[in-house]
């Protein structure tokens, strides 16, 4: 069951839709693909050694010339891995469907900042500690939510590449304080003209 901080977010980041109908020159589909290096702050984990893949759409709505709203829908492969460095062996994965609202500024034609909120479903959470990946979905909350920022550039009028930093507003985690920290990659290629 979903409480309010997640029914207002949802309905934020569907509000852009209402107007698909009145003004469909202005909305443009996308489909999002990339990967994102990920930590979770507060694991004794430094560095952002987790790979995970970014799956994902959204669509792009326009109100204003350097203005637009983005509401996306992303499969997020999140969690934390030990490197040689640390103090202990740890790998976390954890499985996300990410709802994202983005407010997108056009510094230039090509060239957009963003930034924005998502909240995060946990669907699944497997962590290994030197015997085989186990369920660990009993030591992590079912969602996340946080915020996001980066910077976007267009290569043509249909294709670009994202850079973005997600952060976790509240901890992921039910034993201690814990958050999702990412850095994503991602390529977006626009549905039609």
């Amino acid at each position: 069951m979903l409480n309010k901080v997640s029914l207002v977010f949802l309905i934020y980041v569907a509000m852009p839709y209402r107007n698909v109908n009145a003004q469909p020159e202005k909305v443009k589909a996308k489909i999002i693909v990339g990967v994102l290096g990920a930590q979770i702050d507060g694991d004794k984990l430094a560095g952002y050694d987790k790979p995970g893949a970014v799956l994902g759409m959204g669509m792009e709505l326009k109100i204003g010339k350097k203005f637009s709203v983005q509401p996306e829908i992303m499969y997020c492969q999140k969690g934390a891995k030990s490197n040689n460095k640390s103090l202990y062996y740890s790998i976390v994965r954890l499985s996300y469907l990410d709802f994202n609202g983005v407010l997108n500024f056009y510094l230039k034609e090509n060239l957009i900042l963003l930034g924005g909120l998502y909240y995060g479903i946990l669907y699944r959470a497997r962590a290994d500690g030197g015997f085989g990946f186990l369920d660990a979905s009993l030591a992590f909350k079912k969602s996340d939510f946080g915020y996001l920022a980066g910077v976007e550039y267009k290569f043509t009028p249909v294709t670009s590449g994202s850079i973005r930093f997600g952060y976790s507003l509240a901890s992921i985690s039910t034993v201690i304080p814990q958050y999702n920290n990412t850095i994503s990659f991602t390529l977006r290629f626009q549905l039609g003209d």
